[in-house]
């Protein structure tokens, strides 16, 4: 839609995360006792009805002084973005329940992931940003960290189907904008009834596990690389082009390419026997 590209030339490849990062089975009571928010994207994405005057955690801090929210982030500041990072983190550091923990390894996320409650993401509406495959999503899900996070572009397909069983997605107000009261009390929700919380968690996890995997987007890409290959490019060239490319096993095996080239693959098995 974006694009205006014609539907038969568009293919969706499945996004994936390392999966060996969350191996390890999170320890679910002490994720839970422990009432721990993660924030990872994007800072201009949503941090600001995080902690932003009025925020949730301005509102946390009032109910729920024991939940913290950890925050970390890309190192990559642009010079246009500089002042928006600047307002942002010194709202986080007024807050006494949120902890900045700058730019992570993938590994620094993985662990950060497995000891929180909730992946807490009220992203900024639509017309500001439209999210699209959301890989924190996934490696939320993948360590058992509730998401929490908008309604907003194709996060629920990310973490479907039946997003419900498994994450808390929030509608914005009519205008577009955040509601942070509603993100409060969906927070306070959670943390608050341990089995509810844990359904969600364990579900997340498993559906991580068994979808968002980088050999199942391998078998998806070779698949339809096989597919167009075998329907558009049939014949002696094709064969040609393969075999001086040293890709000979695509071309004698995966190819079903006829009697039209046997004799010039014969010629070309006595000109090269190895």
């Amino acid at each position: 839609q974006v694009w205006d590209l014609p539907r038969p030339y568009v293919h969706v490849l499945p996004n994936a995360i390392d999966q060996a990062l969350y191996e390890t089975e999170p320890g679910w009571a002490r994720k839970h006792v422990g009432r721990q928010l993660v924030y990872i994207s994007r800072p201009e994405r949503g941090l600001a009805n995080l902690v932003s005057a009025g925020g949730v955690m301005e509102q946390l801090a009032r109910v729920a002084p024991d939940v913290t929210l950890f925050v970390a982030h890309y190192d990559n500041t642009t010079p246009e973005m500089a002042p928006v990072y600047e307002r942002l983190w010194g709202d986080a550091l007024r807050l006494p329940n949120v902890k900045l923990l700058g730019s992570l390894s993938k590994r620094g996320v993985a662990e950060l992931m497995r000891d929180a409650a909730l992946w807490v993401y009220p992203t900024v509406p639509v017309a500001e940003h439209e999210e699209t495959s959301c890989v924190a999503a996934m490696e939320a899900a993948a360590a058992g960290a509730v998401p929490v996070a908008a309604l907003n572009g194709a996060l629920p397909e990310t973490l479907g189907p039946d997003p419900a069983r498994r994450a808390v997605l929030l509608p914005y107000r009519a205008d577009g904008s955040v509601d942070t009261g509603v993100y409060t009390r969906a927070i306070l929700g959670l943390l608050d009834d341990r089995p509810h919380w844990e359904a969600l968690a364990r579900d997340a996890r498993a559906h991580a596990r068994a979808t968002y995997r980088l050999d199942r987007s391998a078998e998806v890409l070779e698949e339809l690389v096989g597919r167009v290959l075998a329907t558009r490019s049939r014949g002696p060239r094709l064969f040609k082009h393969l075999f001086y490319q040293a890709d000979a096993r695509l071309a004698l095996d995966s190819m079903d390419l006829g009697e039209a080239v046997l004799p010039y693959a014969r010629a070309e098995a006595e000109r090269y026997p190895q």
